[in-house]
């Protein structure tokens, strides 16, 4: 009883909601209570003619019907930024007890009828419509998966990363695939991703970064630079066109549809992640994550950390891309072993992807011979597993440090 007032509680307060729930199935006769099945049904019909459904209308409306509020909904609104991140909880608390009702509906009636009729007779019917039910959720659940193919067929790579190399081996950037980027520091993973994001972003897609080393000031610079091509942070002093060029881009760095989060704690991504408002989901990184829950070792957490971001992605069908550090030793070639506190990060990952800086791995020695043939600045991605589609390799990509953007090299400047 409890999540059906809370379900009604959270979309009073955000009507954008209502549509999700629908959306989910959700239905008047999924409710238990009668006087939460009118306002359900007096909420979606307000919101599909253009009103706002809130409090005092809810309010109004049982009153009016029924001659008092219900004290158990009034205590719900009151409290009700405590339990609104469980609204798709609720939602699907619901959907299994519709289907445990409609279950014990069967049972009952063939309980009923059992002392009147031949029990082979209700036997039959009752398994004739527990099997009908089975059926039209497993017919549902098929034409779901089959529009989704088909839409992938048709569409093709719907979600480009902005990287074509990358995109032929990983298909752009899926629903309900995660990702894992593992490097040492200052090897690039924060630089590709907040690339991945300004590729998405400056294409009018959503993105949310998740992030505790950045602030949302430092990410707002680091995307203004990538809009001008000027970087105060590594230009002592600038000219005058350069300051202004950097500030004309400001606003624009501001407007780009990327959320940006600086937590980290598992409970909190959850409950953006349900939200479902971006098409790409970034977590920088998985080491930093808190959670709820007290392990005995590192390995364990965060093999629960990235069990829950891969469930994560498949229950809400989104693209999460999460950063991983190392461990401390600097392999010449990095494996999916290499992920700091492994055990199952490369396991449950789909996309794993690794990456490696020769010039920050490199001795003096070894700097002077690549800044001497112009390849300190190259970083190697090499796609190490990729268990959707099946493909692997390595790509080379160009940094410029002035602009802070990564670009993918060709044949003829990687023999240059």
């Amino acid at each position: 009883m409890d999540y059906e007032i809370q379900l009604i509680a959270c979309c009073l307060l955000d009507n954008m909601l209502i549509a999700t729930a629908v959306s989910a199935g959700i239905q008047p006769d999924w409710f238990t209570n009668e006087w939460a099945k009118k306002v359900w049904t007096e909420m979606v019909k307000r919101v599909e003619d253009g009103k706002t459904a809130d409090v005092l209308w809810a309010d109004g409306l049982m009153r009016k019907s029924t001659g008092e509020c219900e004290p158990v909904f009034l205590d719900a609104t009151n409290n009700i930024l405590s339990v609104k991140s469980e609204l798709m909880t609720a939602v699907e608390i619901m959907e299994h007890d519709y289907l445990r009702r409609e279950v014990l509906n069967i049972l009952n009636s063939a309980t009923r009828n059992l002392q009147d009729e031949d029990p082979r007779t209700i036997a039959c019917d009752a398994a004739s419509k527990l099997m009908q039910l089975e059926e039209d959720n497993h017919e549902q659940e098929t034409r779901d998966v089959e529009e989704r193919i088909i839409g992938w067929v048709h569409k093709g790579i719907e979600c480009p990363t902005g990287f074509p190399q990358l995109d032929y081996l990983v298909k752009g950037l899926e629903p309900g695939v995660l990702w894992v980027v593992g490097g040492h520091t200052s090897n690039g993973k924060t630089t590709f991703v907040l690339n991945l994001a300004y590729n998405l972003a400056k294409r009018s897609n959503c993105v949310t970064y998740c992030s505790t080393e950045m602030s949302h000031e430092l990410i707002i610079r680091r995307l203004t630079t990538m809009i001008s091509g000027v970087n105060p942070s590594i230009t002592p002093s600038l000219p005058e066109e350069a300051k202004e060029a950097y500030i004309e881009a400001l606003p624009s760095a501001i407007t780009l549809p990327i959320e940006i989060s600086s937590t980290l704690s598992l409970s909190e991504i959850r409950m953006t992640i349900r939200r479902k408002r971006s098409r790409l989901y970034i977590v920088d990184y998985i080491q930093m994550i808190s959670t709820e829950r007290k392990f005995d070792s590192e390995v364990k957490k965060l093999g629960y950390i990235v069990r829950e971001l891969e469930r994560l992605s498949k229950d809400y069908n989104v693209c999460i891309v999460a950063t991983s550090q190392f461990s401390r030793p600097k392999d010449d070639v990095p494996s999916l072993w290499s992920y700091r506190g492994s055990g199952e990060i490369e396991e449950n990952t789909d996309i794993g992807i690794l990456l490696y800086y020769p010039y920050q791995q490199a001795n003096f020695k070894e700097q002077q011979e690549l800044e001497d043939n112009s390849k300190d600045k190259i970083i190697n991605l090499a796609v190490k597993k990729n268990r959707i589609h099946g493909l692997t390799g390595i790509i080379k990509f160009a940094f410029d440090p002035q602009t802070m953007r990564m670009e993918e090299m060709g044949p003829e400047e990687l023999n240059h």
